[in-house]
């Protein structure tokens, strides 16, 4: 079987593009394939391009990679389409968190949720439906695979635009996985486990390992005092917890609460709650480390360092193995008529019976030749329900808001939203005002 042709939009990204890029490499099913780059920044979508040529002359494996400029003439002839953008970039961003932090709302992350999320989805919508738009033109039976955020809001944006095979990809699950491994000294191939929700903020409903009932082991352990957080410090492998890892104090209470385990990057989950992100005292107590914009910018001058000096130098063999980014799993599948089970978010035909209709939810997901059937999830316990409840009215009504124009169904979503629950209704509309007013610049429908 020849080749697959793969378009990567966000084609100059340092962060997604270069080890997705090395994925595809890596997979038997896709040699001899074409990796068309396409990013609004040449310069470094050509960086890719070398750094790829490179990881194909070292790997052996045959492929060829172009850079293209125009989104249509980059997507022409594609089969497979991955969306990595992130429109204004970190300017743009800067003031999805320095915004809400005047009205006492302190992102930890700001991508997903909250008015960060809310602004940054406004921000990408019009991109996002405009490249949809040359897809359904251009590309109309391509399978497009969604690495950005705000993912179940943008992956909507695409999933509704779209006939084609639609997916979001987020890597939130494999961190819980992992930590259960070290935990229980296992392969992850001994874990069974059941999982639903919304992405940052699912909940694995059961996990077992050869028939041993791990969550209640855990709930076990908790209740004898220790804590998720002590129990990751204490193992081999711990990654330390800062800017870019959370500490589990909040995983630990909400594990508590509903008796399932929410994803253990809290830095993303507190943004989801009504307590955890608008005062400083309590963040301290949780542990939430904020990721500034100057964390943010240093990752990107890192990312871009190691591209040139292995560019020049070669790349490293750690750099040359598989990651747990899922878009070359998926497409190999796809594309040869394999199966592959693995997380994924997709619009909800009932896979999670708690969450509206239409709504992007995260379940596993089977990939074969006929594209992608979710798995339906276990029951979520009321409490894990009672919480996903606010986010996804939100969502649901700010993504109905966009496709209609709608500024005040966009700041009616806004206030629906936990994470400005202390404000009044005029200070969220004061909030959201400002929001737009910055976006203005990088694109913004609501004005």
């Amino acid at each position: 079987m020849s080749g697959a042709r793969i378009t990567i939009i966000g084609g100059g990204s340092m962060q997604w593009a270069p080890p997705i890029v090395t994925d595809i490499l890596l997979r038997e099913e896709l040699a001899g394939s074409t990796i068309v780059l396409h990013d609004i920044d040449e310069a470094s979508a050509q960086l890719v391009r070398l750094y790829a040529s490179r990881a194909a002359a070292e790997l052996r494996v045959d492929a060829s990679f172009r850079v293209d400029g125009s989104l249509e003439r980059s997507l022409e002839g594609a089969e497979y389409i991955i969306v990595a953008i992130s429109t204004g970039g970190l300017d743009a961003m800067r003031h999805d968190l320095a915004i809400p932090e005047k009205y006492d709302v302190y992102h930890t992350v700001g991508d997903t949720c909250g008015p960060g999320g809310w602004s940054r989805f406004v921000r990408n919508f019009p991109v996002f439906q405009r490249i949809a738009r040359a897809i359904a033109k251009v590309a109309p039976t391509a399978v497009v695979l969604n690495y950005t955020n705000p993912m179940t809001l943008l992956t909507g944006v695409l999933a509704r635009e779209l006939e084609n095979e639609v997916i979001g990809l987020c890597h939130g699950l494999f961190e819980n996985l992992e930590f259960l491994q070290r935990v229980y000294d296992v392969e992850e191939s001994a874990l069974a486990v059941e999982y639903g929700g919304l992405n940052h903020f699912f909940w694995i409903t059961a996990a077992s390992i050869g028939g041993v009932d791990v969550l209640g082991d855990l709930l076990q352990r908790i209740a004898a005092g220790e804590s998720l957080t002590a129990l990751d410090e204490a193992l081999p492998g711990a990654q330390g917890f800062g800017a870019f890892h959370s500490a589990h104090e909040l995983a630990t209470e909400l594990f508590q609460l509903t008796g399932a385990l929410p994803l253990l990057e809290d830095r993303h989950t507190c943004e989801f709650l009504s307590w955890t992100i608008n005062d400083r005292e309590r963040m301290d107590r949780y542990s939430l480390v904020r990721t500034s914009i100057q964390d943010r910018q240093d990752h990107q001058r890192q990312w871009t360092s190691e591209v040139r000096t292995a560019v020049k130098e070669g790349i490293p063999a750690s750099r040359l193995q598989p990651t747990r980014e899922g878009a070359a799993e998926i497409i190999a599948a796809h594309h040869s008529g394999g199966v592959y089970i693995d997380v994924g978010n997709l619009p909800n035909r009932g896979q999670v019976r708690e969450l509206p209709d239409g709504l992007v939810v995260e379940t596993a997901v089977r990939t074969d030749a006929n594209g992608f059937t979710p798995l339906t999830a276990a029951p979520l316990p009321a409490a894990a329900v009672g919480l996903l409840a606010g986010p996804a009215a939100s969502y649901q009504m700010l993504i109905d808001a966009c496709f209609d124009r709608d500024r005040k169904g966009a700041l009616n979503a806004l206030r629906l939203d936990p994470a400005v629950a202390h404000l009044s209704t005029a200070q969220v509309a004061s909030l959201a005002d400002e929001l737009l007013i910055a976006n203005e610049p990088f694109g913004c429908i609501l004005r």
